[in-house]
């Protein structure tokens, strides 16, 4: 035992403590922690997690190594979304980044960033659904639909008067 292959073999076999011992016991120690260095070295770090199943580590080495799209595919499938988001928002894709807010429910960080993909259509939508008539107004004006911003500008306008209508109705006046 002492070889970077059969240290390899125990930590893909989820053997760790075992390669851990062994690698104390010859004194490689530092073969277990050293960083990769290199881009074959990323390359073959990547291939290694991934054949371990340990997605969010290939995710992260992939992410260093600039392979953005697959990088936020393994994050996916190590179960973190919002980090998935982050690299597609770095790779300059946020409406698929949108795309995951809103497949978790998340529709007004959806409906931001499919603003930040200047897909005014369905951020107009999400903000109008989700009950934010100015956001949605402010959307539709960017896709030039003037008939249904000036309805959520009304919208909101009415809301908000409303409000304020009923707030001083059930307060005593001063001029009374």
């Amino acid at each position: 035992m002492g070889s970077w292959e059969e240290l390899r073999g125990l930590l893909l076999g989820h053997r760790v403590s075992a390669a851990i011992a062994a690698a104390v016991q010859l004194g490689l120690v530092d073969l277990l922690a050293a960083q990769p260095r290199t881009a074959d070295d990323l390359a073959e770090a990547a291939d290694t997690y991934i054949e371990g199943q340990e997605y969010f580590a290939a995710a992260a080495t992939l992410e260093k190594m600039g392979k953005l799209d697959k990088a936020a595919d393994y994050y996916l499938q190590s179960g973190d979304y919002k980090k998935a988001a982050n690299v597609y928002i770095a790779a300059k894709k946020p409406a698929k980044a949108a795309q995951l807010f809103l497949e978790k429910g998340n529709s007004l960080e959806a409906a931001r960033l499919f603003g930040v993909a200047e897909q005014w259509d369905k951020a107009a939508e999400l903000y109008n659904k989700g009950g934010y008539p100015l956001r949605a107004a402010e959307a539709y004006q960017k896709k030039e639909e003037w008939g249904k911003a000036a309805e959520c500008y009304e919208k909101h306008f009415m809301e908000n008067v409303s409000f304020s209508t009923q707030y001083s109705a059930t307060t005593p006046s001063a001029y009374s």
